[in-house]
């Protein structure tokens, strides 16, 4: 969810964002909120699809919203020298990350971290919202009543709905 809330603020400033997840079904559901580009690791070569897209500059700013080894260092990969890394979670299970510095340092590389916010940032995640500038409707795949929670459950289980909204009135 907060990679699509990322993309709409990217693409509301004309860049291209570019979407990355193992998830199908996530990939899938990228592409029909918008993407020109979802990407599945699993199934391409990130870096290479990236450098393509870019003509071989490399992304401007990577935001991680899932941190492990892997997908930190991968990012070195396809980001330009003097490039953003973002970072708006936590390392998987409190993992230890290890990072190339030589890499960071050679490149120009900054890496940002990204944890709370502040009034005045909800304020504006508000107006944002309130101005149609982001959409949090589409983020929604399922109601459901309260009668029907288990099934709600089970769609979240299998990762087949986005956000669900339990609908205790109906």
């Amino acid at each position: 969810t907060i990679g699509l809330l990322f993309y709409q603020l990217i693409r509301n400033k004309k860049a291209i964002p570019i979407g990355i997840d193992i998830d199908e079904n996530r990939v899938d559901f990228a592409k029909k909120f918008g993407f020109d580009f979802a990407l599945n690791p699993n199934k391409e070569n990130v870096t290479e699809e990236i450098l393509n897209i870019t003509k071989g500059i490399g992304a401007d700013l990577v935001i991680l919203t899932i941190v492990n080894e892997k997908i930190l260092n991968q990012s070195l990969s396809y980001i330009r020298d003097g490039g953003k890394i973002l970072i708006f979670a936590g390392a998987i299970n409190k993992e230890i990350v290890k990072i190339n510095i030589n890499e960071l340092y050679r490149r120009e590389i900054s890496i940002i971290g990204g944890y709370s916010s502040s009034p005045k940032h909800l304020s504006q995640a508000l107006e944002l919202i309130s101005d149609k500038d982001i959409n949090v409707k589409n983020l929604i795949t399922h109601r459901f009543p309260l009668e029907e929670i288990e099934k709600a459950v089970e769609l979240i289980v299998s990762r087949k709905a986005y956000k669900i909204i339990i609908e205790p009135w109906k």
